[in-house]
């Protein structure tokens, strides 16, 4: 990585480079030897991954690049009015990571109804919390608010009239020996 952009060089060899900046290039250098040279990208390109002239997209991206979440903000902002209130709030917050803060909110919606998710972004938005460990934490709290029952699971009653229960009645019992050893194992 120079410059918030990624520069593959293709091989299986990791060692250290050398990277040398010119008005036009960056060209990197292992042992004084000439490995690649690419031109530089425009001013203010970021987070982008280049390949020397000649050779194919590398087979994966770069382990710590930073992956938009434009997708799920879109989501986020079409459910209602309010949350789409708090996140341009968000966005005005000086020290808020916007995109794992995107990502926490659309994974807290992922995990809530939305009628609780509504409700919690509310109290966040009126509250100004910008942490969202705390907004996970209102969302608890609406839930125990509310005295939230899970509901009752039907059960058939004529299941154990059904083949298939009838021949997994049947079946070889599964040996679980080996994880009673990896316990063994852990505790002694």
């Amino acid at each position: 990585m120079f410059d918030g952009n990624f520069y593959w060089l293709p091989g299986q060899s990791r060692y250290d480079v050398s990277v040398l900046q010119y008005a036009d290039r960056i060209d990197i250098y292992h042992r004084r030897e000439l490995l690649a040279a690419f031109d530089l990208p425009p001013d203010g390109v970021r987070n982008q991954v280049f390949v020397p002239k000649g050779y194919p997209n590398p087979p994966q991206q770069p382990k710590y690049r930073k992956k938009p979440a434009t997708e799920e903000e879109k989501k986020l902002r079409a459910l209602d009015d309010e949350v789409d209130g708090y996140l341009a709030f968000l966005k005005t917050q000086k020290g808020v990571q916007w995109h794992q803060s995107i990502r926490a909110l659309y994974g807290l919606y992922q995990k809530t109804t939305l009628p609780l998710f509504v409700k919690t972004i509310k109290r966040a938005l009126k509250y100004h919390i910008t942490d969202m460990k705390t907004v996970e934490r209102i969302a608890l709290l609406q839930i125990n608010a509310a005295h939230y029952q899970l509901p009752l699971v039907e059960i058939d009653v004529n299941l154990h009239d059904r083949d298939t229960y009838r021949e997994g009645c049947f079946s070889d019992e599964v040996d679980l020996s080996m994880y009673d050893q990896m316990m063994e194992e852990e505790d002694g």
